[in-house]
């Protein structure tokens, strides 16, 4: 109820407060989300396949430095790819608006990256992570057996040390890398969008090629 003051001003009271509405409605799965779930499992699915065999056949043909090597560079892979996630999700869209207009090289990549950056982030460090685990776990195994039988230890012993070696390396350099990636966001941002417009792998990176060929197949023969 509203009562006045001696001024004779109207006070407002806990009833006169628009009270909020809260949604009785539970968070759930949309059928977008579930298809794109999907999606990402399959493509996940068919690059773990395709690049398992591959790995695992060199890394069995090579010394153990080397395929150790071999190691270490797909590890590193996956920590890049780790970067350029968490980049996108820190990184500002506004630089880009200006290089976009003056039709910059990268520029409508970096927006894109930007504008879809929960779709980037989650191919980058989720779908590429796990694709660099099974990659690393493979090549780990194979390293493995051949130590445990030149070094004549325990195959346990070694899978153990081997294993926790690699995971080590792996979480110590996402941890350092993510500190990077999100105070040279933009840096990052730019430089993967510039090797995508180079590769024509998003939209808007081969738009002057198409408009090229539109104008060839416009133009009349003579």
């Amino acid at each position: 109820m509203a009562e006045t003051n001696d001024t004779g001003d109207r006070e407002t009271t806990e009833s006169d407060k628009p009270r909020r509405r809260h949604s009785n409605k539970r968070p759930s799965l949309t059928r977008r989300d579930l298809r794109y779930g999907i999606r990402m499992a399959a493509v996940a699915f068919g690059i773990s396949i395709a690049m398992s065999l591959p790995t695992q056949a060199l890394v069995s043909r090579l010394g153990l430095v080397t395929a150790a090597l071999v190691i270490l560079l797909v590890v590193a892979v996956g920590v890049c790819f780790d970067v350029v996630g968490v980049a996108t999700a820190a990184a500002s869209p506004v630089p880009y608006h200006a290089r976009a207009a003056k039709k910059i090289p990268g520029a409508k990549q970096a927006l894109w990256m930007i504008r879809n950056a929960e779709k980037v982030n989650n191919f980058c460090t989720d779908v590429v992570g796990d694709i660099i685990n099974t990659l690393s776990g493979a090549a780990t195994g194979t390293i493995v057996a051949r130590l445990a039988a030149v070094a004549d230890l325990r195959r346990l012993t070694a899978e153990i040390i081997i294993i926790s070696v690699v995971a080590a390396i792996t979480v110590g350099g996402k941890a350092a890398a993510k500190g990077l990636a999100i105070r040279h966001s933009q840096e990052v941002v730019t430089w993967a969008a510039n090797l995508l417009s180079r590769l024509h792998l998003l939209p808007g990176g081969n738009d002057q090629h198409r408009r090229r060929r539109v104008s060839r197949l416009r133009t009349p023969a003579s």
